[in-house]
Order: structure tokens, then C-alpha cells, then sequence
């Protein structure tokens, strides 16, 4: 195994969507192109089963980020993300 996806399938307002919670890639595999193939073929067990939307949260400072744009992934402006320390 090279590669890990764990999400979940969200049935929401718009329509069905995967949301990725983490993805990682073996390290020594990182660069070789083996991560775009993964997504690739989550794409393609998705489209099978009609969920045509993939989610997730990264931050921009990480390589991750970088990654997901190139990979096609647009950032959704209208989106905010918030956090709340509970003391």
C-alpha cells in the first residue's frame, strides 16, 4: 500500500460529495507522480457511483496545498473556516 484516503460521503444541499479528511502518500513515494494517480482513481470510483464533488480543508503553508491546486482543486472563497478555544 502507497497511498490513504480516509473521508467520508456527505449528502448535502448542493448534491453528494466526498469529503477528505486525510490523504497521504508513502514518503518515498511523494514526487513520483504516485498521488496524482491515487486521486485520479478515487475521481474515478466516485464518478461510478454519481458523487460528483470531492471536499477538504488543508492549510495553505503546507506542501498539501500546492498538491490539490495542481491537481486541478479550486480554493472556494465563499467558505470560511472557524475555530473557538474552549477554556
Amino acid at each position: 500500500m502507497i497511498g490513504v484516503s480516509l473521508g467520508r460521503v456527505r449528502h448535502w444541499y448542493a448534491g453528494t460529495e466526498y469529503c477528505i479528511d486525510d490523504l497521504g502518500i508513502k514518503t518515498e513515494k511523494q514526487g513520483s507522480g504516485a498521488g496524482t494517480e491515487f486521486l485520479r482513481q478515487i475521481e474515478t470510483f466516485l464518478r461510478e457511483r454519481g458523487i460528483k464533488r470531492i471536499t477538504l480543508k488543508t492549510n495553505k503553508n503546507a506542501p498539501a496545498y500546492y498538491f490539490y491546486k495542481k491537481n486541478g482543486f479550486i480554493e472556494a472563497q465563499q467558505d470560511v473556516f472557524f475555530a473557538k478555544e474552549v477554556e
